[in-house]
């Protein structure tokens, strides 16, 4: 036994539902081999199959096709053996937001039991007698209840088989080129375009008629459809390729089922299509005719439909990315909320959305400007924002316009998405007004920061506030009072122009905006002005007029770029996108942000599927940068690490940045991409140049380290205690070797900078303590200089008293008998041993105090000859060296050297 339920149950379930089809569900259980013509003719009348197990499948129809391809079907049986069980049940079709499919059939029959059959049995639901009755050949017979089956009263079907059933499924393509046809370059373009399509329907044997400036061709069964369909696309992808020589001229196509009608001239009126609306360069057509089209297409909103869609709404169609070219491949993860596009008004002239009108829109209540916004948006994953999008589109379905002012005021992601609608069109907004008012700048956009203080007016800002309250009667009052004021002046006409613009009456809006250009005094207020009278002729549709004042607004400030990017809208509302997104990317290299403002902006809708196919270039080429650099983030803090000690600066703020850019660099969005690749080669850059700045720093401290090591062996070289200078001898030595190292190694390597950082302490530390030993050295030193110079000076002064001390004694007694001084010369013979040694002591203290004050007045002069004569020998002995050896180098003293002339 079979059951329903099984085939029901293996269905992708679609939680929430996007178009809902109520349709006629077959289902099929046959025992053994199942011919092929059956997928066949249920193919070519339109069926999907849903699911399919062993020896039972389940099939789904949008209508009575399902009853003709079983009326073909019985005929088939008549030639055939076709031992088939067939029910045909009401059911509906549940498609998801990525075009998923499912079934949904009541509980009642699922639990549905047949046997296979051992001849053809085609059971009907007797809810569809009617559509049976209306079509010929078939009919409806009452039958019993048969076991197995719901007792909902299933008859059989009636098929008189000498009535062919023929597929009711057939389509016409019309397509238009845009543009005015008198134009020359519109005529040439359509010339070269119409001959392509000339030469692939004649190739495809397709008939075709011209009128007035419409190819129109009719397509009679499924495969002709899918076939025509996949050629077209591909042809204007060949031709829009720059490569194939051939002149591209952009088109809009749109298909329709037959349903009767026949391929005339006037098809185009009858079918009530605005072609303004139509995405050039795609097939529209209804989502139950892009359903038909299976694998291989991608179906894509027209989100200037109703909030609720039925598969009867339009849609259009690209390839899908197995079908496109390889530089097209992939999809932008984003996509704006269905209900938020929808609306019958026109786009709104404050914010582009046309659920609302002006008078009503939640942007008046904004005061302030909000540019901070885009940096938000740029911050966050673009799968996220889309999550939120499809959250916002089911708060906004069938809502009312106060949910749009709620929502854009909640803190996350919905409200930031409509927070940055809102904020694509700010300049055009009474926000912007105010500022303009207050601005004190003179030029478009950096005159709008320095805004100064409310006037003394009263009037005007008092009419401003009864416009945002849409207060018309109380504003034409105050508007009175501020003209008797101010006359002809700039502020009261450019409000009046947003009053008349909310009214509808566009012919005031424009008068009341020159007028207020006549009465402005600078390039600032000027340019804004023509941007308005621009916007005001965007919303109305006559895109040629708002793209001269767009470019007269760019002339008043040439470093405005916003209507540039009004221009590139304006081109892509046209029809024109491939000049529109030329704008867009000329203006996205100096704003990485205006990437996000493409995809929330409404009013790209014509455009939006070939804008997005053109911006995944860029897209993926920056992600593939980030990715080349998040490669290299995984051991940057180690990395970083490695160059500097922990206590560093530079450091510190290094390892934030890095931790910044990790987490930076798992958000997909366009902003963060680039922001990864050019704060990644920044922090490359800052690390070098701090490197580089810190080796200046290390080589310019090891020059004065050397030539302080070099004194402080020159000053510990004299000391004349080798044996005492172990200790010194070893700090001075760690120091030369350290030394000499750094000022070898190459410090462009993160281990030696690190080491090097390590030695630099370690030698200080050293060189101050052995400049604090170097004291007590040169202590000794000089005393020992001085006690040997004074020992020397004493010696030479205690000899020449000496011998004075030994004449004078037997100088004096020969005197003294001379003179007649018997009695001394009698008393010096006796004493004079006496004599003798009082004299040995006399000259030996004044040796001593001569000596001593001899060395005192000498000394400072005496050590320094006594160096100076070294360090001549040394020089000289140096000079020696060199001239043996071109190649000698400057190096430290020997190991050994602070004690080396210690032991002279």
């Amino acid at each position: 036994m079979y059951r329903l339920s099984h085939l029901v149950d293996k269905a992708t379930p679609v939680a929430q539902p996007k178009l809902v089809s109520s349709g006629v569900c077959v289902w099929l259980v046959w025992e053994g081999q199942i011919t092929p013509v059956l997928n066949q003719i249920f193919t070519e009348f339109g069926g999907f199959l849903m699911g399919q197990e062993g020896s039972q499948a389940l099939w789904y129809f949008f209508g009575e096709e399902a009853f003709k391809a079983l009326g073909r079907l019985a005929g088939y049986s008549r030639v055939n053996r076709l031992p088939l069980f067939v029910q045909a049940l009401p059911g509906s079709l549940l498609v998801g937001y990525k075009y998923e499919m499912s079934l949904a059939v009541q509980s009642e029959y699922l639990e549905q039991e047949v046997a296979a059959s051992q001849d053809l049995e085609m059971y009907v639901h007797p809810g569809f007698a009617k559509t049976l009755e209306a079509l010929p050949g078939l009919g409806f017979k009452p039958a019993p209840d048969a076991p197995g089956l719901s007792r909902a009263g299933f008859g059989l079907l009636a098929v008189d088989t000498t009535l062919g059933q023929e597929s009711p499924l057939g389509w016409y393509y019309m397509l238009r080129p845009l543009g005015d046809p008198l134009d020359k370059n519109a005529a040439e373009g359509w010339r070269a375009i119409f001959s392509e399509l000339q030469t692939l329907l004649e190739r495809m044997a397709v008939k075709y008629l011209s009128h007035e400036g419409y190819l129109i061709f009719g397509l009679d069964n499924l495969r002709s459809f899918r076939n025509i369909t996949r050629e077209l696309l591909r042809l204007e992808r060949d031709i829009k390729n720059p490569e194939s020589g051939k002149k591209y001229w952009p088109s809009v196509m749109a298909c329709v089922f037959r349903k009767g009608q026949h391929l005339h001239k006037d098809l185009p009126k009858r079918i009530g299509l605005d072609w303004k609306e139509l995405a050039p360069d795609f097939p529209h057509m209804s989502f139950k005719a892009a359903f038909f089209l299976g694998p291989g297409f991608r179906i894509n909103d027209v989100r200037r439909a109703s909030s609720t869609l039925t598969v009867d709404d339009w849609c259009h169609i690209s390839l899908a990315s197995e079908e496109e070219a390889e530089d097209e491949q992939g999809e932008i993860p984003f996509k704006l909320p269905t209900n938020l596009m929808a609306g019958a008004n026109i786009p709104c002239f404050y914010c582009g959305l046309a659920s609302h009108a002006p008078a009503s829109c939640p942007t008046k209540a904004i005061t302030e400007l909000h540019p901070d916004v885009w940096e938000d948006i740029g911050m966050q994953d673009m799968v996220k924002l889309e999550e939120a999008s499809m959250r916002l589109n089911q708060d906004l379905a069938g809502s009312a316009g106060d949910a749009l002012a709620e929502t854009a005021e909640a803190k996350d992601l919905r409200g930031l998405i409509l927070r940055g609608i809102f904020e694509i069109n700010h300049h055009g907004q009474l926000r912007c007004l105010a500022a303009v008012w207050r601005s004190k700048g003179k030029e478009m956009p950096a005159g709008l920061s320095p805004t100064g203080a409310r006037d003394d007016s009263e009037l005007l800002w008092n009419a401003l506030d009864r416009l945002r309250g849409s207060d018309a009667e109380g504003f034409d009052l105050v508007i009175t009072q501020a003209l008797t004021q101010y006359g002809r002046g700039f502020q009261p006409r450019s409000v009046q122009g947003f009053m008349a613009m909310e009214s509808g009456d566009w012919n005031r809006t424009g008068y009341f905006w020159q007028e207020a250009a006549r009465g402005a005094y600078t390039a600032l207020q000027r340019g804004w002005l023509a941007y308005l009278e621009g916007r005001g002729w965007e919303v109305q549709g006559d895109y040629q007029k708002a793209l001269s004042l767009y470019r007269q607004a760019r002339g008043e400030c040439p470093r405005w770029v916003e209507p540039v990017y009004r221009q590139g809208v304006c081109m892509v509302k046209l029809g024109f996108t491939d000049q529109g997104l030329h704008e867009f990317l000329v203006l996205l290299r100096d704003d990485l942000h205006l990437f996000n403002r493409i995809l929330l902006d409404p009013e790209l809708e014509r455009g939006r599927i070939h804008i997005q196919s053109s911006l995944w270039r860029p897209w993926s080429e920056a992600r593939a940068a980030r990715d080349e650099k998040a490669a290299s983030l995984t051991g940057l803090d180690t990395y970083l690490k490695s160059w500097f000690r922990e206590d560093h600066p530079f450091l510190q703020e290094a390892l934030e940045r890095a931790r910044v850019l990790i987490e930076m660099a798992k958000i997909n969005n366009y902003v963060c991409f680039n922001r990864v690749v050019s704060e990644y080669d920044s922090l490359q850059n800052d690390l070098h140049q701090t490197v580089e700045e810190a080796i200046t720093a290390i080589n310019g401290r090891l020059k004065v380290i050397h030539e302080e090591l070099k004194e402080i062996h020159h000053e510990a070289a004299w000391f004349p205690f080798g044996k005492l200078l172990k200790e010194f001898n070893k700090d001075f030595n760690s120091c030369a070797t350290k030394l000499n190292w750094m000022r070898t190694t190459s410090l462009q390597v993160a281990a030696n900078f690190r080491k090097c950082q390590d030695y630099l302490d370690e030698i200080d530390a050293s060189v101050t303590l052995l400049k604090a030993r170097l004291v007590t050295l040169r202590i000794v030193r000089d005393a020992t200089l001085f006690v040997l110079l004074l020992g020397k000076s004493f010696m030479w002064l205690e000899l020449v008293g000496l011998a004075l001390s030994l004449v004078a004694v037997p100088g004096m007694i020969f005197l003294a008998q001379k003179t007649g001084q018997i009695w001394f010369a009698d008393l010096m013979s006796d004493q004079k041993w006496q004599v003798q040694k009082g004299l040995v002591i006399i000259v030996s203290i004044v040796a001593m105090a001569l000596a001593a004050i001899k060395t005192a007045v000498s000394f400072e002069k005496k050590r320094a000859e006594l160096f100076k004569e070294e360090e001549d020998k040394a020089a000289k002995e140096k000079g020696k060296v060199q001239a043996r050896s071109a190649k000698a180098q400057k190096a430290l003293p020997p190991a050994g050297g602070p004690s080396a002339k210690g032991g002279k």
